[in-house]
């Protein structure tokens, strides 16, 4: 079997409502994790392929898809994905880059990955040294207005796959017009049209109720998780993983949180990082929000 089809994001997009529409295709054969960060974490690719085609349940299925936002930032995977299957398609989709921005802050925020006294004016001082982490990771979870460069990415794409391979779709799209969009992902990956399509909606701001919890099973760079990863055989982490207990237990723990919407001070204010990004995405792909 090969893996065919990888969502790589961006963050905070909604990834998880498009996985969810992806989910209930008959046709295809989602990964039993949601995120399987195989080609973006380094201890995780090591473990080779066969426990990354661990978490297909259907291979014969014509698309075997999966997803991993770490990806559209990662430098090192696209050539391992080359590698792996040359003819890989691969679907990304984008949010209004500010408001992309200012989620992940929140979300940063909510989940004890980023400083509550640092607002997110401040954030965007530390842009370049988050940028520079070598940690995949704590990149993604920090750099918050790198990840809405999307020109800059799929440039950097594009270099290892032929644009043919490549879908963009925008949040927005999907979110108002889910019947056009998913045809065209069916069309794009020469499927049956989506039956029954519901409108979802997931991932809205929240946070964690125990974050003793939530930094055991999603923090990387915990102590304690670091310890158990480490004596744990990774036969007994397959398991764990695909009997779906981790996400189940991460649903349980999310709680709704307010938050203070963006201001129009804070919007005008890193509005500039991606003008010009912005601008080369809608001459060469006709991209705008």
């Amino acid at each position: 079997m090969k893996v065919n089809l990888l969502i790589i994001g961006a963050g905070r997009s909604g990834t998880t409502s498009l996985c969810e529409h992806l989910k209930h295709h008959p046709e295809i054969c989602f990964s039993t994790m949601k995120e399987i960060p195989f080609f973006s974490i380094d201890e995780i690719y090591q473990r080779g392929y066969n426990y990354y085609h661990s978490f297909f349940k259907h291979p014969e299925k014509p698309v075997i898809a999966s997803s991993d936002t770490y990806l559209l930032i990662d430098r090192k995977a696209p050539e391992r994905i080359k590698q792996y299957n040359p003819e890989m398609k691969i679907i990304i989709i984008m949010r209004e880059p500010v408001e992309r921005a200012y989620s992940s802050y929140i979300y940063a925020i909510n989940n004890g990955h980023q400083k509550k006294e640092i607002s997110f004016k401040e954030s965007l001082l530390h842009e370049n040294e988050n940028i520079n982490q070598k940690d995949i990771v704590t990149q993604n979870n920090l750099a918050h207005f790198y990840s809405g460069l999307y020109y800059h990415h799929i440039k950097y794409w594009m270099k290892f796959f032929p644009e043919k391979n490549f879908l963009l779709l925008k949040t927005t799209d999907l979110k108002n017009k889910p019947t056009e969009t998913l045809s065209k992902i069916s069309s794009f990956l020469g499927i049956s049209d989506f039956k029954n399509i519901e409108e979802i909606h997931i991932n809205k701001a929240s946070g964690v109720k125990s974050m003793f919890l939530h930094r055991f099973f999603i923090d990387r760079n915990n102590s304690i998780r670091k310890f158990f990863g480490f004596i744990t055989p990774v036969f007994i982490k397959k398991i764990v993983f695909n009997s779906g207990i981790i996400e189940k237990i991460n649903q349980l723990n999310a709680k709704k949180t307010n938050y203070t919407k963006l201001s129009e001070e804070d919007k005008e204010m890193v509005t500039p990082y991606f003008a010009e990004d912005l601008e080369n995405l809608k001459k060469e792909f006709h991209i705008t929000f």
